[in-house]
């Protein structure tokens, strides 16, 4: 796309896999320098190897941002290869990761502060690092990466996670009214239902409870339309997510801060 963003250098939490390899590879394919985190060794190096084939400047970091010690070391990291100008924060799910849906009374308490730090503390201990830099250079983009779930919370998300990203939504809104004139803009990207490799497992395993006829094509349609009701014939994929992400951070894109981009395929029936 050309946009302006040559020899620039972006920090972007799990990118390893799902969005966070969309995100990497739309940065990277426009002259940006990515450093990429994520916690398994095997995932990092395997995309790092894939997208260097694709002569992509990526390189892959373990980072932790489960914890402070793990943030801060992800930060000095990335800083000491160039100093970050683009801050991605991606990382973010529920703490609850064997696929079983809890309700609201049914998540612990110790859950609830794990998922928020993990959706929202993990991003604001990064900007409190990363951000007063880019004030000093008087350029610097964070994009922060929400859900649909955040907007509008749905029975069928874990409730810990919704609330996260709500709060997550917010923060991006103070933040870039807390840098007003510095150069830095603060944007957040919600996506809606994207066919990362865990949206097709949960697919799979709704046809296999439901018994939907058919191959995999079929389930998706069925999805679709029964349970996403989105007003494109197609679920996401990570590099809608990707492509949006380097729109905000476009050179030219410095008149757009403290907004929130929804990609979900119209899933979404808030006005707001």
């Amino acid at each position: 796309m050309n946009l302006g963003l040559q020899g620039r250098h972006a920090l972007v939490t799990g990118g390893s896999k799902g969005i966070g390899v969309g995100i990497v590879r739309a940065l990277a394919a426009e002259g940006v320098s990515v450093t990429f985190c994520g916690r398994n060794t095997e995932d990092g190096a395997r995309t790092e190897r894939e997208l260097k084939a694709e002569n992509l400047n990526v390189r892959f970091i373990v980072g932790d941002v489960e914890n402070n010690a793990g943030i801060d070391a992800l930060a000095a990291s990335a800083s000491a290869i160039q100093p970050v100008e683009i801050l991605v924060n991606n990382v973010g799910n529920p703490s609850n990761t064997d696929g079983v849906l809890r309700k609201w009374l049914e998540v612990p308490t110790i859950d609830w502060e794990k998922t928020f730090y993990k959706n929202v503390i993990s991003a604001q201990r990064l900007c409190d690092l990363l951000v007063p830099a880019m004030c000093n250079r008087h350029w610097g983009r964070v994009i922060n990466i929400s859900s649909s779930a955040g907007i509008q919370p749905g029975d069928e998300v874990p409730p810990d996670y919704s609330v996260a990203k709500a709060a997550l939504n917010a923060m991006t809104m103070t933040l870039a009214r807390a840098l007003a004139s510095t150069g830095v803009t603060v944007n957040t990207v919600t996506p809606g239902p994207i066919l990362t490799e865990g949206q097709r497992g949960w697919i799979i395993l709704l046809a296999s409870e439901r018994g939907w006829p058919g191959e995999f094509a079929d389930w998706e349609r069925r999805f679709i339309k029964e349970d996403m009701h989105l007003t494109v014939d197609r679920l996401g994929c990570p590099k809608d997510i990707g492509r949006a992400v380097a729109f905000l951070a476009a050179a030219d894109a410095d008149f757009i801060t403290g907004a929130n981009f929804r990609i979900d395929g119209g899933q979404t029936r808030s006005a707001i």
